[in-house]
């Protein structure tokens, strides 16, 4: 189950375009951005976002997302809230938040919400260092998602805005299914291939390490638990592993992710 952690700042009431933020708040839902650039994470959130009664767009790294808030401001309809991935190419999440911030937007104009499969302490700090508010860990939990929503939207919309919350729904289609499945496929080839080759070139090691990311943040949500667990290991061990050591570890990592699959 995916873990949340709040971080010391607290959301508050805000005025933007002159007015305060529930003055309109009988006539509008919340509006989210969504920064992820792995397509089942892309479809998935959204599904989850939908499903809880939330409007979101989506934006497919960091350099997108500065450009996609800064955008929503000058047309007078700025977001309510982003859910930020961290590991992102072109700009990471923590670059992306700290141009946002840079900007003069501020946590309690737009709470930002970090999405990661990494939730260690020093990654936590990172988040809140960045201009952050809080924490999702992946595998993301649709009940913890609404949770924290819940949380840092509550004050900026009456109560009897805010979707219902009689039911926690499922968001796994066919399609979503399928293509989890294409992408843990993929993920399963490169490191075999990686086994029969016995070495490693340095594009290589990203390329895997990128698919273990992300295979390590949906795997659970499809029920493969220990999957997603084997396949964090070998992102880490890819980071940390010396060069003299790899060849070996990564061929013992590689059996019990490829048991596991």
């Amino acid at each position: 189950m995916s873990q949340i952690r709040d971080f010391d700042q607290q959301p508050a009431h805000h005025a933007l375009g002159g007015k305060t933020v529930n003055e309109d708040a009988s006539e509008t839902r919340a509006r989210l951005l969504l920064v992820e650039d792995h397509d089942v994470n892309q479809i998935l959130v959204q599904a989850m976002t939908k499903r809880l009664g939330y409007e979101s767009e989506l934006a497919a790294d960091g350099i997108e997302a500065v450009e996609r808030i800064d955008q929503s401001i000058a047309d007078n309809n700025p977001f309510d809230l982003v859910l930020m991935d961290i590991q992102m190419p072109l700009m990471d999440g923590y670059e992306a938040t700290r141009m946002i911030r840079a900007s003069g937007i501020s946590g309690e104009m737009l709470p930002i919400i970090a999405l990661t499969a990494n939730a260690f302490g020093d990654d936590i700090r990172n988040c809140l260092a960045a201009g952050m508010q809080a924490h999702i860990a992946k595998p993301i939990d649709i009940a913890n998602l609404d949770s924290i929503l819940q949380q840092w939207l509550k004050p900026k919309f009456v109560e009897g805005n805010l979707p219902p919350r009689n039911e926690v729904p499922n968001c796994m289609s066919p399609d979503l299914i399928r293509r989890y499945r294409l992408r843990k496929e993929e993920a399963l080839n490169s490191v075999a291939s990686l086994l029969r080759k016995g070495a490693f070139t340095g594009m290589e090691i990203r390329e895997v390490s990128d698919q273990m990311h992300k295979l390590a943040g949906t795997a659970a949500m499809f029920g493969e638990a220990n999957l997603g667990k084997e396949a964090r290991l070998i992102e880490e061990g890819l980071k940390h592993w010396k060069i003299v050591d790899r060849p070996q570890k990564m061929q013992l990592a590689a059996k019990r992710f490829l048991d596991a699959a």
